[in-house]
């Protein structure tokens, strides 16, 4: 079963502009398995700073944010994303 997963920013104190990055790690026997351990750095793939993800397997996943600002890392933050 594929699961549609989509990620955004509920709120900052951080002024426009900045950019906006995502890290989406999946670890775990299953992610071993089937090739498929991950942890790139990526710019956001939908408008207004949002990241749409997929998923077609259980087990610990976890999605970090970053907002760089003037080139610096000025916010971030972290979520577990199990799967079961």
């Amino acid at each position: 079963m594929i699961r549609s997963l989509d990620f955004f920013i509920e709120s900052t104190t951080v002024e426009k502009s900045y950019k906006v990055f995502w890290k989406v790690r999946n670890v775990g026997d299953e992610a071993k398995r089937r090739n498929c351990l991950r942890g790139e750095i990526l710019r956001l793939n939908k408008a207004d700073d949002k990241r749409h993800e997929t998923s077609n397997f259980r087990g610990s996943h976890h999605v970090e944010c970053y907002i760089i600002k003037n080139d610096v890392v000025v916010a971030r933050d972290r979520i577990d994303v199990p799967i079961i």
